[in-house]
Formats: C-alpha cells, structure tokens, sequence
C-alpha cells in the first residue's frame, strides 16, 4: 500500500478535529470571523454586485423546484450551488478589511457563505459551523501561539 501523502494526511486531520481539542482564542476568534463575514454578506447582498449575483442565482435556479437553499437575507430559494455562489459575491462585495495576506483575498468569503447553505441542505448545528472554519484557516492569524499565519 502506498504512503499517504501530505494532502489525505492533512484532510484526515481536519475531518479528524474536534471542537474540543482547539484552544479557546482560536474559538473566539472563529465566531468572530463568521459574524463578521455574515455581517459582509448581508451588507454586500444591498450593493449592486450583490443584488446582480442574487438575481442571478434565482434566474438560473429556474421555477425552484428542488432548491434548497435560502438566499441569506432574502426569502429566495435557489439550487445549492447558485446559493453558495452568489452569497459569496455578496460576502466579498461588503468586506473590506479581513484580507489573509498570504493568499490575497478573504477566506471568510469563500468559506461562510458555503457553511450556511451547506447547513441549511444537510443539516448542522453551531459545534459544526465552528470546527469546519476553524480547521479550514478561517482563523489564520490566532492559531498558532506566536501569532503567525498557519497557512
């Protein structure tokens, strides 16, 4: 059998975690990037780029029979990936200041706007939405001891 390379080693890690074993800074600062990123999308779904992303999403969901995810902020529902998709728009439309500088752009924009429809379809609850940005980098900076960035 082959050894296992970094990346299944990395992604057996992460599935692997669980609340409990993160210290407390890095759960405060993960329930502060979600706030503020949810806070992103929701201002960002109110300026035009978010509106256009979020007439998109119900134009290509079609009727909406088989959509399953709500539009954050509205009453829409629209096909899962629209959803995630034009919630990330949104989230990056209203952010303007939580840019991880290694990789040039917001986290909290790809990441959240997934976690709340993939909750919404498969079901979660707030332990859940914790450990998956947690584990995912969303709190870059306070997860290590010294302060710097893990990714």
């Amino acid at each position: 059998m082959a050894e296992e390379t970094l990346s299944e080693k990395l992604a057996d890690h992460q599935l692997a975690l669980q609340l409990n074993q993160l210290p407390d800074a890095v759960i405060q600062a993960a329930k502060l990037h979600i706030l503020d990123s949810l806070g992103c999308l929701l201002a960002g779904s109110r300026l035009e780029p978010g509106k256009l992303a979020y007439d998109l999403a119900v134009a290509s969901s079609g009727n909406g029979s088989g959509s399953a995810s709500t539009l954050l902020g509205t009453d829409s529902r629209v096909l899962f990936l629209d959803a995630v998709q034009a919630m990330s728009v949104a989230a990056h439309c209203g952010e303007m200041d939580d840019i991880h500088s290694g990789a040039g752009t917001c986290i909290g924009g790809m990441i959240v706007p997934a976690l709340v429809a993939m909750a919404e379809k498969y079901g979660g609850n707030g332990r859940d939405f914790l450990e998956a940005p947690s584990s995912a980098g969303l709190c870059h900076g306070d997860q290590r001891k010294d302060g710097s960035d893990i990714i």
